[in-house]
């Protein structure tokens, strides 16, 4: 009888801990839209980061298979070369990081802003992604700057 009881406890334990973290998930909305973002610190020196304006970087996901990719960068004052080098959108698998979608190379010459907006398509529906660019600015006397931004994490609709 001793036995019973402590079996019927257990699985009370299990079913209350499973209705609470059901509950919980079930408050949280997938997250179809993001525009915060983190930028990398690559353990160097940081000279001359102080001409790039804080990024505007929106990612969305408004249709099924579909991320949207909306970066703005600004300077203060005019760059000889301003974009990025490499923007990845990455999908969790689980265990790592893999990347789906990428663009490469997209530059303006001779500018104070930067603005890329393109939607990439064919992707998981229901996956988790994140964009991750490293912008690149290049002053006309020759300094330059990079850094590495990433998006928060999105559902893939």
């Amino acid at each position: 009888m001793k036995r019973f009881f402590i079996i019927l406890a257990a699985c009370l334990i299990g079913i209350m801990h499973f209705g609470t973290a059901f509950a919980e998930g079930a408050d949280t909305p997938a997250v179809y839209f993001t525009d915060q973002y983190t930028v990398e610190n690559d353990g160097g020196t940081r000279i001359n980061y102080n001409f790039i304006k804080p990024v505007d970087l929106t990612v969305g996901s408004a249709d099924s298979g579909e991320i949207t990719v909306d970066l703005k960068v600004y300077t203060y004052e005019t760059m000889e070369k301003l974009g990025f080098s490499n923007l990845k959108v990455q999908r969790w698998n689980g265990t790592t990081w893999v990347t789906d979608r990428e663009a490469t190379n997209q530059y303006e010459y001779t500018t104070d802003n930067f603005a890329y907006l393109h939607t990439f398509t064919g992707l998981y529906s229901g996956a988790l992604y994140r964009v991750k660019v490293t912008l690149f600015a290049r002053r006309a006397i020759g300094e330059t700057q990079s850094m590495t931004v990433t998006s928060s994490l999105i559902n893939c609709h």
